[in-house]
């Protein structure tokens, strides 16, 4: 999709974790962006419903990044596609 070769990352990084905790950091900047809207909309009155809005934020981005998850979460390597 990028329009280069499978080895163009080779290129800017010494090997393979430190690609990894790249991604992993650029998931962990967009999933923080996606909780801190949420943790604008929680009414602080409500203590029982504080969470709610955190596991909304969570969820569409764990359906949307799972591979991405699976790094941030995971441990040193990308977890397997769905199906492989």
């Amino acid at each position: 999709m990028a329009g280069v070769s499978q080895s163009a990352p080779c290129n800017h990084f010494a090997d393979r974790k430190s690609l990894w905790v790249v991604l992993s950091t650029k998931g962990f900047r967009r999933l923080d962006i996606d909780l801190e809207e949420a943790i604008a909309s929680i009414d602080p009155v409500d203590s029982a419903a504080c969470i709610q809005p955190l596991g909304r934020a969570f969820r569409p981005f764990a359906e949307r990044h799972t591979n991405l998850l699976g790094l941030m979460f995971g441990g040193n390597s990308p977890v397997p596609p769905r199906g492989g």
